[in-house]
């Protein structure tokens, strides 16, 4: 069982801002977290847009996007800041950025502790983890094109997997090469216009459950099943309201929340802006699959039983996964999922239809 939740619990502060109350997590209970990076950049929001009137527009996004990106640039450490240097090209240091403002400034929502302050080691299975965390928390992050995402729970191991389902590669032949029989089966027996879905739907599977593990591609692919219940694929919905929590303590006096916002807005219709309840009825509802079961090999020694597992379908060029490793069984336990949407240092809003 799967219990969807929304939190609407917010202060003020003495400006008369929303002053953000910080995020529990409860026993069982998982937070999905995403930002889409092509809404930090003023050349994605403005493309293919006319000059002349939009030019004034263009120049104050541009202005606000910088200095909230060296506000990002600021909580990096210098090896961090080494790292995502290295990328050649600046898409790829951009979304770098992006990623490790985004995971600082998410963990501060669940602890008194500023976005730059948090550090980062590799654990046992070189996995990243906190330094000295100041609650058990568990989270694992994920990125593809146009999409970042972060899961967030307490004590168990948690991994998480987003793909861009409209990727050149040859899936099929991949699939061949890396899926288990069983899964290799199954995808070929479908009709052949339903396999690249299905093909990202194990994909996204096996990858998060490599990295709850921790482990990567140590574990081969082959060693381990998915099954999935062809006909459970139901609209991922919420009977709670969609509220919007603002962060901006977290901003410097040099930097305006309220331009940035405003910026944005007018920008692109993608906006991460929040919706009122009312207006999110109108989105497109995300699907989820959650009845999925796991299967090893004879040599492979792991326990089915203490795996969950679950399938989200954002939109048309996206597949995410979420996979948690449980330290007894949990195939009756009733996890509460919970999804939000970040502009780091800006906002964040919960959101009951998790689609793009």
């Amino acid at each position: 069982m799967t219990i969807f939740k929304a939190a609407t619990s917010q202060t003020t502060n003495n400006f008369g801002k929303q002053k953000l109350t910080k995020l529990s997590l409860t026993k069982n209970e998982i937070h999905l977290w995403a930002v889409q990076p092509q809404n930090l950049s003023c050349e994605e929001s403005y493309k293919g847009s006319s000059q002349g009137s939009l030019k004034s527009s263009y120049a104050n996004c541009f202005k606000n996007i910088e200095k909230l990106l060296t506000q990002y640039k600021k909580l990096l450490t210098v090896d961090e800041t080494k790292k995502q240097q290295r990328y050649k090209f600046q898409e790829d240091r951009h979304d770098a950025l992006i990623t490790r403002a985004f995971i600082r400034d998410l963990l501060s929502q669940y602890a008194d502790i500023q976005p730059g302050n948090w550090r980062f080691e590799k654990g046992e299975k070189d996995k990243p983890e906190i330094c000295n965390p100041p609650l058990p928390l568990r989270f694992n992050i994920s990125h593809t094109k146009n999409l970042i995402i972060c899961a967030v729970m307490l004590n168990d191991d948690i991994g998480c997997d987003v793909e861009n389902t409209t990727r050149n590669n040859d899936v099929l032949a991949i699939a061949d090469r890396f899926f288990s029989p069983s899964e290799s089966a199954e995808l070929f027996s479908l009709p052949l216009e339903q396999q690249r879905s299905r093909f990202f739907d194990y994909w996204t599977l096996k990858e998060s459950y490599i990295k709850a593990w921790g482990l990567g591609l140590a574990i081969p692919l082959k060693d381990f099943s998915f099954n999935l219940d062809n006909k459970t694929v139901s609209p991922l919905t919420s009977e709670y309201s969609t509220s919007e929590y603002s962060t901006s303590e977290y901003s410097t006096s040099e930097y305006s929340t309220s331009e940035y916002s405003t910026s944005v807005s007018s920008a692109s219709d993608s906006s991460t802006s929040v919706s009122s309840a009312s207006d999110s009825s109108t989105l497109e509802p995300s699907k989820m699959k959650d009845t999925i079961s796991l299967s090893f090999a004879k040599h492979r020694i792991d326990q089915s039983e203490i795996w969950r597992s679950w399938l989200f379908y954002p939109s048309d060029e996206h597949r995410i996964a979420l996979s948690v490793k449980a330290k007894s069984d949990n195939q009756k336990t009733p996890y509460k999922l919970r999804f939000f949407k970040s502009v780091p240092l800006v906002n964040y809003h919960e959101v009951s239809n998790f689609s793009f």
